[in-house]
């Protein structure tokens, strides 16, 4: 079965979907054992790889009425696949059959659906909503991702209620702080052919940041929290005016 996969796999990355399909079809047990979760994976992979979105959801469906047990990563080429054909509705489709079988596909969604455009980056900020409430685990490259692309469309206080949720200061830290990494490396790539390593921008107290904290629950300047907040707002404010 794993020989089998990886054969998949391989005609999905050359762009030779037939013969991917063929094999997997030959590969379909007639009997118990059933269906192996890593055949179906490497099919729908090879799907995501060669356009073939809609044959792909079918696939998934007939394997779940076969009786094989759903994971969250057969969903994750779909995902990518639905964001590279701009089919939204596909992937709201996706996340409701997801949820439906009680898969955690909060943080693979979100960070693939952040880089598909407005439609596709509001449908992460449901994903996120649905997260938080659930309390399921989120990476921090996952919550950047999502931050950076909500600043970019939305602007400075859409980003900030991304960030800066009731309960998770230190998550929201994290990944500004990628954020700006990100930031750095993107230019350095852009003008150095030497690919160098750069380190994180440190964020200055400093005049230029300075931004608008009224709204901030009155607390000590040295309250750690509150001092968190504000520097978030200030880096922020830093990438929104190009600085």
């Amino acid at each position: 079965t794993e020989m089998g996969a990886s054969l998949i796999m391989a005609h999905g990355v050359a762009r030779d979907f037939a013969p991917a399909l063929a094999l997997y079809t030959v590969l379909l047990p007639t009997s118990p054992p059933p269906l192996q979760p890593s055949l179906l994976v490497a099919m729908l992979n090879a799907c995501a790889l060669n356009d073939e979105l809609d044959r792909g959801v079918e696939l998934l469906q007939e394997a779940h009425a076969r009786g094989i047990t759903l994971e969250s990563r057969m969903f994750s080429p779909l995902f990518r696949a639905s964001v590279a054909d701009g089919k939204v509705d596909v992937a709201q489709a996706l996340v409701q059959m997801a949820r439906e079988h009680g898969l955690d596909i909060h943080d693979g969604a979100i960070r693939t659906f952040s880089n598909g455009g407005p439609p596709f980056v509001s449908l992460a900020r449901q994903i996120l909503g649905d997260a938080r409430q659930r309390d399921a685990p989120l990476r921090v490259s996952s919550l950047s991702k999502m931050a950076a692309a909500i600043l970019q469309g939305e602007g400075k206080e859409a980003a900030e209620e991304v960030l800066l949720p009731a309960d998770d200061f230190e998550t929201a830290f994290s990944a500004l702080h990628k954020m700006i990494r990100d930031d750095a490396q993107a230019a350095n790539a852009a003008n150095s052919k030497t690919q160098r390593r750069l380190r994180a921008p440190q964020i200055e107290h400093t005049e230029r940041y300075r931004v608008d904290v009224s709204d901030l629950p009155p607390q000590p300047w040295r309250d750690p929290e509150w001092r968190k907040q504000r520097a978030i707002r200030r880096a922020l404010h830093r990438r929104l005016n190009g600085q």
